[in-house]
């Protein structure tokens, strides 16, 4: 599944991601869909990561749980979209988790985008993530995960594979470089 919260990707931290399926990138709307699922816990996951280091009078000590719970409903809406992009992202493990029953599977996403997020997130990134959130937070859920994978879409970068993996990584189809017919000296 994920390594880490897409939701990072827009404070220029790692996305990393993998599947072992043919089809190695997601459309943008798929993107969008589990971007949209995971902010919430993303949400949680950063507060919960930074709340030693942050002033209690900051956006995420103040407002980041009512940010999360209002995203909550949209995570909701976006699950059927993400839940075959998450399948796809767990490799060889998709077989065996997609025989979870769907609220299973569901909580168990969940808690392993606030793990990671706690995981990855630089603490000295702390500060400026707080200001960037207090910035965005009125952006309704779908906006939000537009926002964020428009920002990974300007980033260009593939995906980084999980380590252990075959190599292979995930990536956002619509950002693949696609070359261009230039014509010179034609009339």
């Amino acid at each position: 599944m994920l390594k880490t919260g897409v939701f990072l990707a827009m404070l220029g931290l790692p996305f990393a991601a993998h599947a072992q399926t043919a089809q190695t990138c997601v459309t943008r709307t798929e993107a969008q869909s589990l971007v949209q699922f995971v902010l919430p816990d993303a949400i949680t996951g950063i507060r919960d990561k930074c709340a030693t280091t942050l002033s209690p009078s900051g956006f995420l000590s103040k407002s980041g749980s009512e940010l999360a719970k209002r995203y909550k409903p949209g995570a909701a809406l976006a699950w059927p979209k993400a839940k075959p992009v998450a399948l796809r992202m767990a490799g060889d493990m998709s077989k065996l988790i997609s025989a979870m029953p769907d609220e299973g599977l569901r909580i168990l996403a969940s808690n392993f985008v606030s793990a990671a997020v706690a995981k990855e997130l630089p603490v000295e990134k702390c500060a400026p993530v707080d200001r960037v959130m207090e910035a965005v937070a009125p952006l309704p859920p779908e906006n939000m995960a537009m926002l964020i994978v428009t920002l990974m879409e300007f980033q260009n970068k593939p995906a980084k594979p999980i380590p252990g993996k075959d190599g292979s990584s995930l990536t956002i189809c619509s950002i693949m470089p696609t070359p261009a017919t230039v014509t010179i000296g034609s009339k």
